[in-house]
């Protein structure tokens, strides 16, 4: 599974222009985290690619519990980047 987690950096800040028609209370990290979860959750895969992740401890957090495992690796410059999960059940590394 692969999503782009969409940096809370960047719905603040691009979110009067590029997101101008999405409710203003769906754009902070705390109201898109449990969502995000739930979704991965609700599909359980054993490989899990995220995109533009600056709270990689909330999703670490948030996946620790249901048997993931990840690492992130930050964007040079940037305070984002990727991170890869995988359920140590199906791929004990």
């Amino acid at each position: 599974m692969s999503y782009n987690t969409l940096s809370p950096q960047y719905a603040q800040k691009y979110s009067a222009w590029l997101y101008r028609d999405v409710p203003k209370h769906c754009i902070p990290w705390a109201y898109r985290l449990p969502l995000l979860l739930k979704e991965i959750l609700y599909w359980a895969p054993d490989v899990l690619c995220l995109q533009e992740v600056s709270e990689f401890g909330d999703l670490e957090a948030g996946l620790r519990h249901a048997g993931y495992r990840g690492v992130f690796l930050q964007r040079a410059g940037r305070k984002d980047g990727c991170a890869t999960f995988w359920l140590v059940r199906a791929l004990p590394v």
